[in-house]
């Protein structure tokens, strides 16, 4: 047997035997944080027709053939105007697996496209100083459909102060578009933008399963639309402007529809306006104008209000009729008085809801008799306008809560663990616990000074040998952040050692002296998404013991 064929098998024994304790861990949680599906029972009949599927009768195009010779895989070069003419000269692309940067210009997508993205693949912005901008626009254009767009905003690093108009993915008049899981994060203005083009209004748009989160203005805006699908919406942390919802309806003038709309099962949480908003005030003007909504199955966690929809007093020649139909809604611990100003209309349209379950800021569920009374009168709900609020048989009172939908917005810390040590708050402002949540392993300290840092304390005492970190989390993509400093050895080829992720070996015989000497600080940064419940980190030994000083992790996705 040589050398190597016994390093391979030790690897193997030693990574199923800590494994093994892993899964045992992982098996004692149960994940607390996952939302029971919630079924479909109401369809609006307007609607059942609107909905028309792209699909690609060409071959697909690897955009990764347009990038220039040594382009990088890290999303560090500006590769706008290499992707703008790829998507103007085919019509099927797909996109590579990996990050790729484009500035404020933004990627006009023509009509007859099909766009996908493939797993890892994901197109960052580059800090932009603009007002407003368009990553991803779809102007005038029909029979588009874009899969599994992933997009990053500049929010934390714009260059700007005013505006509020930077988009993901805008939708400018159009028709028959289709949007299969697009995750829209952290954009200056709203994730999803859905609006008119020279007075076109969009029609035939489906949404599937979007994920739009910390944006500054909303998660999706639809200023006009005539033929909405949002199947499986997640909208939550929106923060920074107003109306700050996660979901809002905000059309800009008479000549606008909100119509034929339908908003299957979505989760708001955490927004600083409201989880569903719609803003009705400017339809207003010459004659009738009619609206149709209709929301299956609508859970808000925490944001300010669950759903806030209302418009100006009529002035008695101009009136808003038509439906707002919400179907076993679920408002809990709204902080403005649990669901303060919900549906406040004036005028001849209808409020239908049907099976309304709140709980209050306590996160107590009232009963029947205190959600009418709630509605009615604290909310002024009942005023010249048609309301009706009913209840069947078998609505349930729940004497607990339901669990939350997600546990942390994009970018938030996870958890900071001081390997080997006792808690410490580092120059970067993060507190690192004091060890915890390890399996395996021995602690080594030295206090000798570590060079080009002032966290001394952080790197001077390590968790070394064969071992586990183990951390619960909701499923999702994180960001590990591992954190190093050879402390005992002098020379490279003394220490080498693997590092998995989730059964992945994702840092592979990593000598810590070859990189940065000795005491010096290194870090290494990786991705990891999670789907049981809790993240398993291993650290095996190759050469000498494996080591670790300390890590943090945040949410990526």
């Amino acid at each position: 047997m040589t050398i190597n064929q016994s390093k391979k098998i030790q690897k193997l024994l030693l990574s199923t035997v800590i494994g093994i304790n892993a899964l045992v861990f992982s098996n004692c949680k149960k994940d607390a944080l996952s939302v029971p599906d919630v079924q479909n029972t109401s369809t609006h009949a307007s609607a059942t027709t609107m909905l028309i599927e792209t699909s690609a009768t060409t071959p697909s195009y690897n955009i990764e053939n347009s990038l220039p010779s040594g382009y990088v895989k890290d999303g560090s070069r500006d590769y706008t105007t290499y992707l703008q003419k790829a998507i103007l000269d085919n019509s099927n692309i797909t996109f590579p697996a990996f990050p790729i940067l484009i500035n404020d210009t933004g990627l006009l997508i023509p009509s007859n496209r099909t766009l996908t993205f493939s797993e890892g693949s994901e197109l960052w912005l580059k800090p932009s100083s603009k007002s407003g901008y368009k990553m991803l626009e779809l102007r005038s254009a029909t029979n588009v459909t874009l899969v599994k767009p992933v997009l990053k905003g500049d929010r934390r690093n714009h260059i700007g102060t005013t505006g509020e108009w930077g988009n993901g993915i805008s939708i400018n008049g159009g028709s028959n578009i289709t949007i299969l899981s697009p995750k829209t994060t952290e954009f200056w203005g709203d994730g999803i933008y859905i609006g008119v083009e020279q007075g076109v209004i969009p029609k035939n748009i489906t949404i599937k399963n979007a994920f739009a989160q910390q944006n500054r203005r909303n998660g999706i805006t639809v200023v006009a639309a005539d033929g909405l699908l949002l199947e499986s919406p997640y909208t939550g942390f929106s923060n920074g402007t107003l109306p700050m919802a996660g979901i809002a309806f905000e059309p800009n003038s008479n000549d606008q529809e909100i119509k034929n709309v339908v908003i299957n099962n979505p989760k708001t949480e955490s927004n600083l306006g409201a989880g569903i908003f719609l803003s009705l005030g400017n339809l207003m003007g010459a004659g009738q104008k009619k609206v149709s909504v209709v929301v299956n199955n609508h859970i808000d966690v925490k944001s300010k209000v669950g759903v806030r929809a209302g418009s100006r007093i009529s002035d008695g020649t101009s009136t808003i009729q038509g439906d707002l139909v919400f179907t076993n809604p679920k408002w809990s611990q709204n902080t403005e008085r649990a669901i303060k100003t919900l549906l406040y209309t004036e005028n001849d349209c209808h409020i239908i809801i049907s099976n309304p379950i709140i709980r209050d800021l306590n996160d107590r569920q009232l009963t029947k008799i205190e959600t009418i009374e709630y509605l009615n009168y604290k909310l002024n709900i009942n005023r010249t306008a048609y309301r009706e609020i009913t209840f069947s048989d078998n609505w349930p009172l729940l004497t607990t809560a339901p669990p939350p939908i997600t546990t942390s917005p994009i970018g938030a810390l996870i958890t900071a663990i001081h390997a080997g040590g006792a808690a410490v708050t580092a120059s970067n402002g993060i507190t690192y616990q004091a060890d915890n949540s390890f399996s395996g392993g021995s602690v080594y300290k030295n206090l000798n000074e570590i060079l080009n840092t002032t966290d001394d304390a952080l790197f001077q005492s390590e968790r070394n040998g064969n071992f586990s970190y183990n951390i619960p989390v909701s499923s999702g993509t994180y960001e590990i952040t591992f954190r190093f400093a050879e402390i005992y050895w002098g020379a490279a080829g003394k220490r080498q050692f693997d590092i998995l992720t989730e059964g992945n070996e994702i840092v592979s015989d990593l000598d810590l002296f070859s990189m940065a000497g000795k005491n010096s600080p290194l870090d290494i940064v990786k991705e990891v998404e999670v789907t049981d419940g809790t993240l398993n980190m291993q650290f095996i030994s190759n050469l000498n013991k494996a080591k670790i000083s300390a890590f943090h992790i945040t949410k990526k996705l």
